[in-house]
């Protein structure tokens, strides 16, 4: 098996959908596969995506790695990931899966899907260059604080199940609650970022009032900007990623695919010349999605 690929990913003459942040468990009570009738609304998106020939792109904490282990996952969901496995599809990892890590060097030997494993990578189509990435290398919590947190966090969302099958928080409030912590000490580094992509900003033309709710979610602002200052360095023209768990797009330059884990999922897709989608899929299948990121 090859682990460590790096060559570029051959998607050419075909339609691309990308997907992320599935967080799929062990079957438990957060097992977010078992919310929403998910497991079904999602077998029906594979239909369509095989139907129409396409390539999966999976962007990202496709498994929940920091809740459960990855044999449990394996064991519960087997029959699923193998069908994902038999996909013209590409895995790239996210900071829920980071199956680059030393710690699952035993575990990618373990299932044929992980043979599908890619680093971020840019790939041109159209005409641009294209980044795709799961979004958490650029996101200014991950580096110096939250990776550092994570045996924490499991140990913290343990301590809240009585056993695997009931759980107190059966909702997205503790991830909410986390997040929002996170925007608050983000809060308090904005004198130190008044200038941060002054240059993002005036080359987008936004006005003060778009400026200010740019500047409301710190940790977005942050992170479209560092997306942005990789483009003007001339590494890539369009950012694709996924992390956020909020589908939508900012221009034509940046464009996330959203997730699965919430009552509305979302997905992206590329023509081969180029041209992107952002689409909620539901039982009754793709519906457009309108949403401006800012």
């Amino acid at each position: 098996m090859n682990h460590a690929k790096s060559a570029i990913p051959q998607v050419e003459n075909k339609k691309l959908f990308i997907i992320s942040d599935l967080h799929i468990g062990n079957g438990s009570a957060r097992d977010n596969l078992l919310k929403n009738d998910n497991y079904t609304v999602f077998q029906g998106f594979l239909d369509e995506v095989e139907k129409q020939n396409g390539v999966l792109l999976v962007l990202g904490d496709l498994l929940e790695l920091w809740r459960y282990r990855c044999e449990e996952i394996l064991e519960r969901w087997g029959r699923l990931l193998g069908r994902l496995a038999e996909m013209d599809l590409i895995y790239v990892p996210g900071n829920h899966d980071p199956l680059w890590s030393d710690t699952y060097t035993a575990v990618r030997k373990m299932h044929p899907l992980f043979d599908k494993l890619h680093r971020p990578f840019i790939k041109d189509i159209g005409g641009r260059r294209f980044k795709f990435m799961h979004g958490h290398e650029l996101d200014p919590l991950i580096p110096t604080g939250i990776q550092k947190l994570s045996p924490i966090l499991c140990r913290l969302s343990s301590i809240l199940e009585y056993r695997q099958d009931m759980c107190l928080v059966t909702s997205n409030v503790l991830t909410d609650v986390l997040e929002e912590a996170g925007e608050q000490v983000l809060r308090l580094w904005k004198k130190l970022t008044l200038q941060m992509n002054s240059s993002a900003f005036e080359h987008l033309g936004l006005a003060d009032e778009t400026m200010t709710q740019l500047i409301r979610p710190i940790r977005t602002r942050n992170m479209l900007g560092r997306f942005f200052k990789e483009q003007q360095d001339g590494l890539y023209d369009v950012t694709i990623t996924g992390h956020t768990h909020k589908a939508g797009c900012s221009g034509q330059w940046y464009f996330n695919c959203g997730c699965w884990t919430r009552n509305v999922t979302n997905y992206l897709t590329i023509d081969t010349d180029g041209q992107i989608h952002v689409f909620d899929w539901t039982c009754n299948g793709a519906e457009r999605n309108t949403t401006i990121i800012i």
